[in-house]
């Protein structure tokens, strides 16, 4: 497998390979990792962690002003991890128990936390917005059933914190709800969280301004509780991704949607709806959520989501890049704004099964020449997808 790379790169986070040691962007994808297995495991402002035969290995800028190493996981079989525009700050252990991180000489450390909250259940997503507000969600079983009817009998818990802080400090929580379904995925972009159910439905839930929740929020749905993407006209959704002002959502026949937006910007992604203001007369007609054309509805297996730019994979393994390209992130050996999808030369004919974005970065994931052709796409995208909503978290941080 290979993982490609650009965009921003100030702080060496994109530099594995040692001919990439040098901390300047990047404005085509090149190599930066290749082996038989790696993954990318966490993307965040100035930092990237790949999954190298069993070890997490940084690159970049740390609070703890180590830039490059190893990160010792000890007892933490590492699910998913999290941080901000000052590194990696913890982990999310597969059996639902927080880790954070802690300095030792050249290397991280794993260590256990131990609060009420985090105590009370297995969490099983964390998700950090830009505006340094949490959520977890914990998953149970209402009792009964086997198999597949297991999943049915699921339910969620969604517990809402003001800050990371307030989550290991055992405050009390802003808010938390109770959803009859069970939760799959859970992300967040600058202001607003984005879960999505088992059952391919979208909730989101957060500040209700400029159409970030990609509904219009009433006195039955409020903008502060999870509550479905009605603008999605019940469509099944397999992923979601989102960051900055923009979220993204594939469906499961392939189909891409895409909504938010900053609010004053002077160039705005074609691929979105018109800026509204989050709430509406009955009698108007707000575009709330868009169905994005590209290359004449070719189909999308996959979606990243940065800072102001988003990129996807289509059925046929060809990459298209929009939005905000300053720093060379949309990957086409030129830096500016692209309003319209532009196809990413450079990774034609590279066998690309998935894509993540930084905040202003993207990646793509690769089969090498040598790999073998044969097994499920979707699996390949399952075990070497970004498994962090820790890079939404640097959102806050805009140029």
């Amino acid at each position: 497998m290979r993982v490609y790379a650009c965009g921003f790169n100030a702080h060496n986070q994109l530099g594995f390979e040692p001919l990439n040691n040098r901390p300047d962007d990047i404005d085509q994808f090149v190599c930066i990792y290749k082996a038989r297995l790696v993954s990318l495991q966490c993307a965040l402002w100035s930092s990237t962690v790949l999954e190298v035969d069993g070890e997490l290995v940084l690159r970049g800028s740390q609070y703890t002003a180590i830039n490059e190493g190893l990160i010792r996981l000890g007892a933490c079989q590492v699910s998913q991890l999290y941080g901000d525009h000052t590194g990696v700050l913890g982990a999310l252990a597969k059996d639902g128990t927080i880790w954070s991180v802690k300095s030792s000489q050249d290397s991280l450390q794993m260590v256990p936390e131990r609060g009420h909250q985090i105590a009370k259940g297995a969490i099983q997503h964390i998700a950090i917005a830009g505006n340094g507000e949490v959520c977890i969600c914990r998953r149970t079983n209402s009792g009964g059933g086997s198999g597949d009817e297991v999943r049915h009998l699921e339910r969620s818990t969604l517990v809402w914190f003001t800050s990371l802080t307030g989550l290991l400090s055992d405050n009390e929580p802003k808010a938390s709800y109770d959803l009859e379904v069970a939760i799959t995925q859970l992300t967040a972009n600058s202001i607003v969280f984005t879960a999505l159910a088992a059952n391919g439905e979208v909730y989101t839930w957060g500040d209700p301004r400029y159409s970030h929740l990609g509904r219009t929020p009433t006195s039955t749905s409020s903008a502060y509780t999870p509550c479905p993407v009605t603008s999605l006209g019940g469509v099944p959704i397999k992923k979601v991704a989102s960051a900055g002002w923009i979220t993204a959502a594939v469906s499961r026949d392939k189909d891409l949607y895409v909504w938010g937006g900053r609010p004053g910007e002077s160039d705005r992604v074609g691929a979105l709806p018109a800026m509204g203001q989050g709430c509406k007369d009955e009698d108007e007609d707000e575009e709330e959520v868009k169905l994005a054309d590209i290359d004449g509805g070719t189909d999308i297996v996959d979606v990243a989501v940065g800072g102001g730019h988003v990129v996807v994979l289509t059925a046929e393994g060809r990459v298209y890049t929009t939005g905000r390209g300053d720093n060379g992130q949309l990957g086409t050996g030129h830096r500016f704004f692209a309003k319209d999808w532009v196809e990413v030369i450079s990774l034609q004919g590279k066998r690309v099964v998935g894509v993540q974005c930084a905040l202003w970065a993207s990646f793509a994931i690769a089969r090498a020449a040598e790999d073998s052709g044969e097994g499920d796409d979707e699996g390949v995208n399952k075990a070497f997808e970004c498994r962090t909503a820790g890079h939404k978290a640097a959102t806050v941080r805009e140029k």
